[in-house]
């Protein structure tokens, strides 16, 4: 349980740290972690681990509605593990209202 809290407590870190600097860049996980605690805290974090937080930091940002992890550049390539997979952190674009002007859904 302590390690499912801790990761949700650096994901929203993490979230809040891409919200300040990182809107419109291009990061894994793994590289907002080393950014945000420095490369050594990384390696003291086991696949499970980094993988939670990487979860835990998807959920943040689809439950808060306004940004994407857009991983769409890497996608079809194989990387490895989700932790160290590029995305670029964007803004949801609100184009719903443009269709509805339109008599589109």
């Amino acid at each position: 349980m302590t390690g499912i809290n801790t990761s949700k407590s650096i994901a929203q870190t993490l979230y809040e740290y891409l919200m300040a600097k990182r809107v419109g860049k291009e990061q894994s996980t793994w590289e907002l972690i080393a950014k945000v605690y420095g490369k050594e805290r990384v390696g003291e974090y086991s696949d499970e681990m980094l993988m939670d937080i990487d979860a835990a930091l998807n959920e943040i940002t689809l439950a808060a509605g306004t940004h994407t992890m857009d991983y769409s550049r890497s996608e079809g390539m194989f990387i490895g593990l989700p932790y160290n997979i590029p995305f670029v952190f964007r803004a949801v674009r609100q184009n719903n209202a443009r269709f509805r002007d339109k008599g589109r859904k």
